[in-house]
């Protein structure tokens, strides 16, 4: 396992998209702020202005070629010739990406914090008590957290979806599409099958309102029909479920 764990380390960081994401994330927060109209919010700040879809976006975007490009280019083949199993392979993937996620979510609070002072010189209270009754720090912090649980049912999911095909833009598209579609697709079905609502509720493409939700609870608790714990607790089940079988997939794959 440390061996697969130290090639995988070592090709990923050689990626030049892995260390262009992070500079991709100032311009991006910024965006958020004119889409604010430049004015100071409170949301924006705890919500790491907007960064949460973005890193997601980041993630599928890089780690699509983590199984796809090697599927294609043939390299997957040395990887498994060194081996020790499939397991060691497909798990450390998922731990090098994982690893990245956190990093990313480290440098979107850094950046949330210096950004707060630069555009919004004195008006960022970070002891204030906002949401939940909690200072405004703890909810960025919090935010951020309830974000990287969000980002793994997306990696989970990108894991699945690539492990399924071979085609590195086919697994791009469908986790584009979960990511910002999924979430509209999750209520649609609520509304349209409100009799059985109680099962769909439970549905992995709920769980993708979990950050949305944490930051306006009153809005999307109306849409998810779940408390943030249950929300928490499905993305964290389901993360082990698509990875599981996505493993299962990649295991009886022929190369």
């Amino acid at each position: 396992m440390a061996d697969s764990l130290y090639q995988e380390y070592y090709k990923f960081f050689h990626k030049k998209m892995v260390w262009y994401a992070p500079i991709l994330l100032v311009p991006l927060m910024l965006l958020a702020w004119l889409l604010f109209k430049f004015e100071f919010s409170r949301y924006l700040v705890i919500s790491s202005f907007l960064a949460g879809p973005w890193i997601e976006m980041l993630l599928v975007v890089i780690g699509a070629g983590i199984f796809s490009m090697e599927f294609q280019e043939g390299t997957i083949l040395t990887l498994l010739y060194k081996a020790s199993n499939k397991r060691d392979i497909y798990f450390s993937k998922f731990l090098v990406i994982f690893c990245y996620d956190v990093i990313l979510h480290v440098i979107a609070f850094g950046l949330t914090i210096g950004l707060s002072l630069i555009i919004f010189p004195g008006q960022v209270d970070w002891f204030t008590v906002y949401q939940y009754q909690q200072p405004l720090i703890v909810n960025l912090i919090l935010t951020l957290l309830v974000g990287l649980v969000a980002s793994l049912l997306t990696i989970a999911l990108l894991f699945f979806f690539s492990s399924l095909s071979k085609n590195n833009s086919l697994a791009v598209v469908i986790s584009f599409v979960l990511i910002f579609m999924g979430q509209g697709l999750s209520d649609n079905l609520l509304n349209k099958y409100e009799t059985f609502d109680f099962i769909i509720k439970w549905n992995p493409l709920n769980m993708l309102n979990l950050q949305n939700q944490y930051t306006t609870y009153v809005v999307y608790h109306e849409l998810t029909q779940l408390s943030n714990l249950q929300i928490i607790g499905g993305a964290l089940c389901y993360t082990l479920v698509f990875l599981e079988f996505g493993y299962l997939i990649f295991s009886h794959r022929k190369f």
